[in-house]
């Protein structure tokens, strides 16, 4: 767990993070519950998380919908934006 309590007065924690081999943040998931609709909000707690991490890029998901952005330019890529299906 990476400690993120310095960016506020309150204590945070990001849901996942992946790095790379070397210790490099590359993507940074904000997880909300199926029944919560993605909003700026998620987004929005996403970026305070990502202003300490840096990583490449920065997804949020509710389990039936996933929308993922590089974090330089800030637009999603459509390769990375798709539902996720059960079998």
């Amino acid at each position: 767990q990476l400690n993120l309590n310095n960016l506020t007065d309150e204590q945070k924690r990001s849901d996942i993070i992946c790095f790379n081999k070397d210790s490099k943040a590359i993507l940074l998931v904000e997880c909300k519950a199926p029944n919560v609709k993605l909003s700026s909000k998620a987004l929005d707690q996403a970026l305070i998380y990502h202003k300490l991490v840096k990583s490449k890029y920065i997804m949020i998901t509710n389990e039936p919908n996933i929308f993922a952005m590089n974090s330089k330019t800030m637009r999603s890529n459509p390769l990375v934006t798709f539902p996720i299906t059960h079998s």
